[in-house]
């Protein structure tokens, strides 16, 4: 059980795509190789699921063995945590 990924993000109710402000990663137990793949994919997840989510709503996303939960604000912010599925275990 592990933490992976974590993301804070601005997404206005006009925009598509969300803007990233700070994101903080723990790819130690990937190979080498593997980090830059995983650390995009953690942000693929994020940038698809935050514009989807409802204001003030929590979500919690099941992907490729990882878990993803996604909290929006009601002033534009939204913070995605991405996890094994073990987590929080």
């Amino acid at each position: 059980m592990k933490l992976i990924a974590l993301l804070v993000a601005r997404c206005a109710s006009d925009a598509d795509a969300p803007v990233f402000l700070c994101s903080a990663f723990e790819l130690g137990g990937y190979a080498f190789y593997q980090r830059h793949s995983m650390k995009e994919a953690c942000k693929f997840l994020a940038r698809t699921a935050i514009p989807r989510v409802g204001v003030e709503t929590r979500e919690v996303i099941e992907h490729d063995g990882s878990v993803a939960f996604l909290y929006r604000f009601f002033d534009s912010l939204a913070v995605v945590a991405i996890g094994d599925a073990n987590y929080p275990s």
